[in-house]
């Protein structure tokens, strides 16, 4: 084993990531790398770019919102937004057949008038949602603003409001039965996946061999049928 395949290196996830692929990531890098002692750190994603200019965090994944574009940054995957409401609403549209049978589907400019509960502005899912807003000339209802998956998708759960969650939110939420969760189209809500990293030299080869695993075991993952659609690589 040479040096650089050893080492401690920091790696940074959002929450929506670690849902799904922090185990994986992990034991991907044990297995691959078995000299590499990997620290994994759960943050928003401007949280996680302040701790890597900080030199806090050797590596890390975020996803772009609308101020920040993919052009500029090492892209990973592009990640589909879903729109998510209760049941029960659906019953009381006419062009629904009921909360038994929920429409599948459902347009952004749709979808961006229903009450919403998003997260704060500096989160990169309310800022893909607010960018899509401002290029469908629309203002949406954000009745609330909530920091939390679990309360947002409890607000939804008693018909106050509708939001939008990536394909892991909607697996791990699974249990909920009273959610209608519903593919976004014309156009569809997508998000890029990107790298950032420290620029200090110390480490790099080693943060170069760390990316490489982490990104064949998303790839991996992702390549699951349950989540068919839902990451564009």
């Amino acid at each position: 084993m040479s040096a650089s395949d050893s080492g401690t290196l920091t790696l940074g996830l959002p929450p929506s990531l670690c849902l799904r692929f922090a185990l994986p990531i992990v034991m991907a890098v044990q297995r691959q790398l078995p000299g590499v002692r990997l620290h994994v750190v759960e943050a928003l994603g401007h949280t996680l770019r302040n701790a890597v200019n900080r030199g806090e965090v050797d590596l890390g994944l975020v996803f772009l919102g609308g101020q920040l574009q993919a052009g500029d940054w090492e892209r990973v995957l592009t990640d589909r937004l879903f729109f998510v409401t209760a049941k029960a609403s659906l019953s009381h549209q006419p062009m629904h057949q009921g909360p038994v049978n929920p429409p599948s589907e459902i347009s952004l400019e749709e979808a961006l008038m229903q009450p919403l509960a998003l997260p704060a502005p500096e989160d990169s899912l309310r800022e893909c949602v607010d960018g899509a807003a401002r290029n469908q000339g629309l203002t949406p209802s954000f009745v609330y603003q909530v920091q939390s998956v679990g309360m947002t998708l409890s607000l939804v759960e008693a018909g106050l409001a509708s939001t939008f969650v990536p394909i892991s939110v909607v697996h791990a939420n699974a249990q909920r039965e009273n959610l209608a969760v519903m593919r976004i189209h014309s156009p569809a809500l997508l998000r890029d996946l990107v790298w950032i990293e420290s620029t200090q030299e110390a480490r790099m080869v080693l943060r170069r061999k760390v990316k490489q695993v982490v990104q064949s075991a998303m790839a991996e993952l992702a390549s699951d049928p349950v989540f068919k659609g839902a990451y564009l690589f």
